[in-house]
């Protein structure tokens, strides 16, 4: 579809993901007589255990036409027949996989200020029945860049690259939500050789989702030393690959791009304002700060 256009069109930001089901929190609802299935699974997407993804699923059990929901079928039977790690331990748990799931960015002010959260979402999950190939990956977003920068820790440059974009997203109250996408350091020089900032690209990659743990011993004066235990969790979206947007029809009108951030930026006015008016409360998580490409590594999945 050509976006030359001042109204930005919402895009997908379409997951794949294949793991061992670790953890299953899905609850039957009834509210005014109808019932609902909401929660999430979460899913171990590789072979050491480390990685971890949080998909969150929702169902009414009939359609707005008054049919029964397949989707509502599909998510009893999971509550019913899908064995997590929790339940049964890692070699009898459920293998599943996700071919259509969604990325959902959005942007919060909470007492700590202006905050973003991206969430998984999936209505459709399977059993894994053939070859068993875990991964954790996203899909041909198509994105706005608006900066590309050094990664920076302990004031020194790491060697990647941090993408900051924007996706059009018409659910959110913002319109248009920013992400941080991570070039490692080996692609680095290729990516700043192929894509510019001010542009329209499509992006394909890898969902890091894990906890570091890093242990430090602690000398004492007197007696034995101990070991301090610390962990960090780690979200990052990594590029493999990707191709910029060359056509002026297909990328992104700048003035949309304009435009949105202009709705942005009075949302996120409101936001404040209503957030004065409210008690205190905690704020949600932070849970974030990918086809032949021209750029990168295919995906092995």
């Amino acid at each position: 579809m050509a976006e030359n256009s001042t109204v930005l069109q919402s895009v997908e930001l379409g997951i794949e993901l294949e793991g061992i089901l670790v953890e299953k929190n899905l609850e039957l609802v009834n509210k005014d007589g109808k019932n609902t299935i909401r929660g999430s699974l979460s899913i171990q997407t590789d072979e050491e255990g480390l990685n971890v993804v949080k998909v969150e699923a929702y169902a009414n059990e009939f359609t707005k036409s008054g049919t029964e929901n397949k989707i509502y079928k599909s998510l009893l039977t999971i509550m019913d027949e899908y064995k997590s790690v929790a339940d049964v331990g890692k070699e009898q748990a459920t293998k599943i996989s996700i071919s259509n799931g969604q990325a959902a960015p959005s942007t919060f002010y909470g007492q700590n200020g202006l905050a973003t959260n991206t969430r998984y979402r999936s209505n459709f999950f399977n059993r894994v029945t053939g070859e068993y190939k875990p991964h954790a990956i996203f899909t041909d977003w198509k994105c706005w860049i608006k900066a590309i920068r050094p990664e920076i820790k302990e004031q020194e440059e790491t060697g990647r690259l941090l993408v900051d974009v924007f996706v059009p997203q018409e659910y959110s109250k913002c319109k248009i939500e920013p992400m941080t996408l991570i070039v490692e350091a080996e692609l680095a020089d290729t990516f700043t050789s192929v894509f510019n900032v001010n542009s329209t690209a499509y992006f394909d990659g890898e969902i890091v989702h894990n906890v570091q743990v890093t242990e430090v011993e602690v000398e004492r004066q007197f007696g034995k030393s101990r070991i301090k235990e610390s962990k960090k969790t780690v979200n990052e979206l990594i590029i493999t690959g990707g191709n910029p947007v060359e056509d002026e029809e297909r990328g992104f009108n700048p003035e949309a791009i304009r435009n949105a951030l202009v709705i942005r930026e009075s949302a996120i006015a409101a936001m404040k304002e209503e957030t004065k008016n409210k008690p205190s409360t905690q704020s949600p998580s932070q849970v974030t700060n990918t086809s032949g490409r021209t750029f990168g590594r295919g995906l092995n999945i």
